[in-house]
């Protein structure tokens, strides 16, 4: 990090991107004591990952599950 607070770092999506809703497990999530979700995942919103993200929001809604968005860079969400 650098004394204006800015850090820099390396993402690969890999295949991260592909992960479908249908490998969202529901009972794990509906049991989970939260779900943690990356802002990064909502970068573009054609993808299976976007879609699987929102599988697991809606679960973790319907059965009280807390949700942490971790906000990842200021830019990310003035774009959203």
């Amino acid at each position: 990090m650098t004394p204006d607070a800015e850090r820099t770092f390396l993402l690969s999506q890999g295949i991260m991107n592909e992960l479908s809703p249908n490998f969202i497990p529901e009972e794990v999530v509906k049991k989970a004591s939260a779900l943690l979700i990356s802002a990064y995942s909502f970068r573009e919103e054609n993808t299976p990952l976007f879609h699987a993200n929102m599988r697991a929001l809606e679960i973790a809604q319907k059965n009280g599950v807390p949700v942490v968005f971790s906000l990842g860079t200021s830019s990310l969400i003035r774009e959203k």
